[in-house]
């Protein structure tokens, strides 16, 4: 898959940036997505205790080796395969952001790719190399051959949350999620 296709359909998917913050003194936590790769694009908001958003970073975590798995053996060339990983932010301690990496290549616990969106809590531009560890992992996607999109647990979330018409828009087509 070309460089310039990744780029579209990153695009046209625009679910494609999660943050998470925990709020210290409210003790307010709260699921930020962003619903793009550009830096200015519109920011969503899940509260912590979003049950479905919680089953989903769950589950992606669950079936996450057998994607590394996969990943490890496969053609890495295309960034076809990315992950989500909770990066921390210079706006806490306890605050990551949620962000998309193309991955590059795999060894042994960490995940080297670059970062798929533009950051907005730390320091760092789109196109960046990153080094992810697994363990920091929040949910993973991989672009198939027949232009659905499998995994991306959280991005399910947030698209059943939209209208009819913002899902349209987005055009994307879900292969179904891995048996448990």
């Amino acid at each position: 898959m070309s460089a310039a296709f990744v780029t579209d359909l990153a695009t046209r998917f625009r679910a494609t940036l999660f943050a998470a913050s925990l709020l210290g003194a409210s003790a307010l936590s709260a699921l930020v997505a962003q619903t793009g790769p550009a830096a200015a694009d519109e920011v969503t908001v899940f509260e912590a205790g979003d049950a479905a958003m919680n089953k989903a970073i769950e589950d992606a975590k669950k079936s996450l080796p057998g994607f590394l798995q996969r990943a490890a053996a496969a053609d890495l060339s295309g960034s076809d395969y990315m992950v989500k990983w909770a990066h921390p932010t210079e706006w806490g301690d306890t605050e990551v952001e949620h962000i998309w990496v193309g991955v590059e290549r795999i060894e042994g616990d960490t995940v080297l790719g670059r970062f798929a969106n533009q950051p907005q809590g730390f320091t760092g531009e789109m196109g960046d190399i990153a080094v992810v560890p697994v363990a920091q992992i929040s949910d993973w996607m991989l672009y198939r051959e027949d232009g659905s999109v499998e995994g991306s647990y959280t991005t399910r979330v947030m698209l059943a949350q939209m209208s009819e018409a913002e899902r349209a828009e987005i055009g994307v087509t879900f292969a179904p999620l891995p048996e448990e």
